[in-house]
């Protein structure tokens, strides 16, 4: 993925927790049957979960931007503003989706399987990037219940190397989800370093997200010169 930016075009509100809670019908009270993703990891996380701390406006990406063109529904302000309830329910429909769209896709470039640097597409032909995984996840955890507003496209970079993930707000804290692992993450231990993320109040526009671990990082480099 290609970390290119747009500057937005319009001011948002600003973020608040101050939310409606989201809580689906509960048809099981156990998680599903994924590796790594149990009940007893998911009391383990809740434990350690935090929320991420965000600020002013910034870019979109470029690849979003250009998305948003052609699906101008999937990039509107949300009605209501909600966190989803992290209970064992919704923490098997997270892990299930997780699990699921990261077997059934596989990885390919955009620029190997479009000619192009950058292309935001639901992956029908079976094959996507990193972006395309989010996509999937957003699209069929909305289908089951969870609030869209709880689901942001994040911006992240590892190694030099921008990636997008999928960010899930809970009544407990952030989780993170990737294409590249069927492992959940709490936000802060994930291996990479949040940049931005959309806003929860409009799919169109995008907040920045201050990474503590980012700002550490560059004062230890700092104090080692």
């Amino acid at each position: 993925m290609v970390i290119a930016v747009i500057s937005p075009v319009s001011a948002r509100a600003e973020f608040t927790l101050r939310d409606f809670l989201f809580e689906p019908t509960k048809k099981s009270t156990r998680a599903h049957n994924v590796p790594g993703n149990t009940s007893s990891e998911l009391q383990t996380l809740m434990e350690e979960l935090t929320f991420m701390a965000t600020g002013k406006k910034t870019e979109m990406l470029v690849g979003h931007y250009v998305y948003c063109k052609t699906h101008p529904s999937d990039c509107k302000p949300h009605k209501e503003v909600r966190v989803v309830a992290l209970n064992n329910y919704t923490w098997g429909l997270i892990t299930s989706v997780n699990a699921e769209v990261n077997r059934t896709i596989q990885s390919m470039t955009d620029q190997d399987q479009y000619g192009v640097e950058e292309k935001w597409v639901y992956p029908v032909s079976g094959y996507g990037d990193c972006e395309d995984y989010v996509l999937v996840k957003r699209q069929k955890l909305a289908a089951l219940g969870l609030p869209i507003s709880a689901l942001l496209i994040t911006k992240a970079v590892s190694n030099g190397e921008g990636h997008a993930i999928l960010t899930i707000r809970t009544n407990k804290g952030d989780l993170i989800l990737d294409s590249l692992t069927y492992k959940v993450w709490a936000w802060h231990k994930s291996p990479y370093l949040i940049l931005a993320r959309q806003s929860p109040f409009h799919a169109g526009k995008w907040e920045r997200v201050r990474d503590l671990r980012k700002e550490e990082a560059f004062t230890a480099v700092s104090n080692n010169r």
